[in-house]
């Protein structure tokens, strides 16, 4: 199979590149992804559940044998050890299985890497994007998108945990007010968090937010699922292309 670009991993990142660069139909765009497929009228309840537990508990939507040397690596410490990590292997990848989260970061930290050379990376420059890949349904103004891919609003009152409600107010009773909205003006305090919920109050992943049934549709795009890249191959130092290992009944 040829095309013009092939992203291996269909995560979070894997199905933004995957929508974007597929709207110019001179292009060609295949996504390969290792994990199962996720898909509009296709959502596993786990998925589709406001809580996040029910999806990233389940252990088909993880890596299997992944791990990470944990631990602090300086020299007076204790050896560093390997334990399991878990990270998304399902269309999606984080977006589908962690905690529905739409809070962006610090701008001191954007702030920090323009000053060590990541040129463009500055809070004034990823602003226009953070307000282009949403829609807040709460706030409107300079800090906010009102026709992005994904569905943003703030954890309502009826919906907030009981402990986590107590525990803010308990805070602002020690002088950390609570604040409406933790993307707008960047100021210290408590808030409810921003998450990344349909209108129908389901979980967003960008592999619905973004490979809409209209975007899957297009010819110069092919979605693989159940498959794993086994190898890069490279023309010298350039690379240009993978080998994939899967199941073909599973690919789309």
């Amino acid at each position: 199979m040829i095309a013009d670009h092939l992203i291996l991993g269909g995560g979070s990142a894997g199905c933004v590149l995957a929508a974007r660069l597929s709207e110019d139909q001179n292009r060609t765009v295949v996504l390969v992804e290792a994990g199962r497929n996720i898909a509009a009228g296709d959502i596993p309840d786990a998925v589709r559940s406001r809580y996040p537990g029910r999806a990233y508990l389940d252990t088909r939507n993880i890596w299997a044998s992944l791990t990470s040397l944990m631990g602090y690596s300086g020299s007076n410490s204790a050896p560093r050890t390997a334990r399991r990590y878990e990270q998304a292997k399902i269309l999606g990848g984080g977006s589908a299985i962690n905690a529905l989260m739409a809070n962006r970061g610090a701008p001191s930290d954007y702030a920090e890497w323009q000053a060590l050379g990541a040129d463009g990376w500055s809070w004034e420059d990823c602003l226009p994007y953070f307000r282009k890949i949403e829609t807040d349904r709460d706030f409107s103004g300079p800090l906010h998108g009102t026709d992005g891919p994904l569905t943003i609003r703030r954890i309502t009152g009826e919906k907030i945990s009981p402990f986590v409600d107590r525990v803010m107010q308990t805070l602002e009773a020690r002088g950390h007010p609570i604040r409406p909205d933790q993307n707008g003006p960047w100021q210290d305090g408590t808030f409810r968090g921003a998450v990344a919920v349909s209108d129908a109050g389901e979980r967003l992943p960008t592999s619905i937010a973004y490979l809409t049934p209209d975007v899957r549709r297009r010819p110069n795009l092919r979605v693989i699922t159940d498959s794993t890249a086994t190898r890069i191959l490279f023309d010298g130092v350039t690379a240009i292309g993978a080998e994939i290992a899967g199941t073909p009944s599973k690919r789309m």
